[in-house]
């Protein structure tokens, strides 16, 4: 709910002021403006419009400008408005729908993710027909790589996991279409039947920590954070640089070039601007072959921007730190680069209060600072993941599409081992 405004200019017609009768078609009571506008020749004139929803999902109405001679229509307008439904971040709370959808149609969910959700869980329960479902970000900018087996897969009856990680605040939309009739190649595969299905969304969030005493790193995971059924640890050794950057005021981003070994676990860059210096975007390229192809965004313009990359190709990259939302930015920034050997899993155990693991503390070596960076991870989602991979990988599907679920990060840290 709220008002926004319109801007109309009436380039055409006679000299002096004309009143245009305003009329709505399928407005369904959301958008409400002032019967009539006045407007002179060449000069912009504002439409005060208030908008009131009464329920969640999107609300569309077209703004009709009648001529004062004839009331003919001279000039149409749609207006959209979406009203998400909310999910809570409040540990064991979660958002459940259920719905129909006919042959040839469709149906979507609009969901407001809130800010600092470290993963999104998405469950799907097909219980009768065939849907497929797409879902993506209504930030334009947002660059999810873990939706892309997401978008327009054939779904037959059964229940289906997606974990969205680090999803970006704002509003999604989850679109379900009745259309195997025509999308799926596989006659046999095909329903004509009304699709029935029941949706679950919950917000995942998690912090840990850890403590080097005597040879041995204690980490701890609090359980009052989200619900996890099997939790674990990723333990990446790794070394830890760090970057001083500078937010040039022409608008041409910062470049700056890390080295990966191979057979690196991880590649995590964490880049944030100093204190009164203009907010940042942080860009990845792969260069690793000679040329340099984008990679990754970090996402709109913000104090903190972080990437992570698992298995990060051995080579160079570069990454490009750049003022926004005004490029010509000031002051400065410094970024963490974080590389890591191959991952070390530990699994977690503990009291009502938290889960608890000790790894051993990996030795000194060299001038670079080492570091241990920790992923808090959920076993039982991964396999749900894997069981959704490989129940929608076809029988001659190559080896890549059948591969376990990535592991998806609840929390992580960074313990200083040197």
């Amino acid at each position: 709910s709220g008002e926004r405004e319109m801007k109309f200019t009436r380039g055409s017609g006679a000299k002096g002021a004309r009143t245009y009768r305003l009329s709505w078609t399928g407005n369904d009571g959301t958008f409400t403006t002032a019967p009539s506008l006045r407007l002179p020749l060449n000069e912009t004139k504002s439409l005060p419009v208030g908008i009131q929803v009464n329920s969640f999902g999107p609300h569309s109405a077209i703004l009709n400008l009648h001529d004062s001679r004839d009331d003919a229509i001279v000039h149409r307008v749609m207006l959209t408005v979406v009203a998400p439904r909310p999910i809570s971040v409040t540990p064991g709370s979660q958002l459940r729908l259920d719905g129909r959808v006919p042959l040839m149609q469709s149906d979507d969910h609009y969901i407001a993710v809130p800010a600092g959700v470290a993963a999104l869980k998405v469950e799907i329960e097909v219980r009768k027909g065939v849907l497929s479902a797409r879902m993506r970000s209504m930030d334009p900018s947002s660059n999810t790589e873990d939706l892309r087996p997401f978008q327009f897969v054939q779904l037959q009856p059964g229940k289906y996991t997606w974990l969205v990680a680090a999803p970006v605040a704002g509003t999604w939309d989850l679109g379900l279409a009745n259309d195997s009739g025509w999308r799926e190649k596989d006659v046999s595969r095909v329903s004509t039947d009304e699709a029935q299905y029941s949706l679950a969304f919950t917000a995942l969030t998690g912090s840990i920590d850890g403590v080097v005493s005597g040879g041995q790193v204690s980490i701890q995971a609090r359980r009052d954070a989200t619900r996890i059924e099997s939790p674990a640890v990723d333990v990446y050794s790794a070394k830890r640089d760090r970057h001083i950057g500078h937010l040039a005021a022409n608008g041409l981003p910062t470049l700056l070039t890390v080295d990966v070994p191979e057979d690196a676990g991880v590649l995590r860059l964490r880049a944030t601007s100093d204190p009164g210096a203009s907010e940042i975007e942080m860009f990845l390229y792969d260069c690793t072959t000679g040329q340099c192809f984008l990679y990754s965004y970090g996402g709109l313009a913000q104090a903190e921007q972080i990437i992570t990359v698992r298995k990060p190709k051995a080579g160079q990259w570069k990454v490009a730190v750049n003022a926004a939302p005004i490029a010509t930015g000031v002051g400065g920034f410094v970024l963490e680069q974080i590389v890591g050997d191959k991952a070390k899993r530990a699994q977690l155990s503990g009291d009502d209060i938290a889960w608890k693991a000790n790894i051993a503390s990996p030795a000194a070596s060299g001038d670079a600072e080492r570091v241990l960076y920790v992923e808090l991870v959920d076993v039982a989602l991964e396999n749900a993941e894997t069981q959704r991979i490989l129940a929608l990988a076809s029988a001659d599907a190559p080896p890549e599409k059948k591969l376990p679920a990535k592991p998806v990060a609840l929390a992580t840290t960074v313990i200083a081992v040197r």
